[in-house]
């Protein structure tokens, strides 16, 4: 038994069809990431900054990196750019990424 389905306003369906377009197109975005906040701010380039006796990579972050950052983001950015564990020595010269 097939069910039949008819048009009644074309004018409403061709809305509802945007409507659904635009869903979709939104929610594709939004999975694949082409929306990301993030992408704004990526780094414009990276300043070398020698470590002094005393400095963390807390203190580091707070200081180089945006005021609007999580410092725990920040750490862990400095971390992946210079292939680093947890801390930095004394002369040691590392790269801080710059952000507009």
């Amino acid at each position: 038994m097939t069910r039949k389905f008819r048009i009644k306003s074309k004018s409403r369906f061709l809305i509802f069809l945007l409507i659904c377009m635009f869903i979709l197109t939104g929610a594709f975005n939004t999975m694949t990431g082409a929306y990301d906040a993030l992408a704004s701010d990526s780094p414009q380039g990276y300043i070398s900054v020698n470590v002094t006796a005393g400095d963390t990579l807390w203190n580091i972050a707070e200081n180089y990196m945006p005021s609007d950052m999580d410092t725990r983001e920040a750490v862990y950015i400095i971390k992946k750019v210079n292939n680093i564990d947890s801390t930095v020595r004394d002369g040691q010269t590392i790269l801080i990424p710059e952000y507009s």
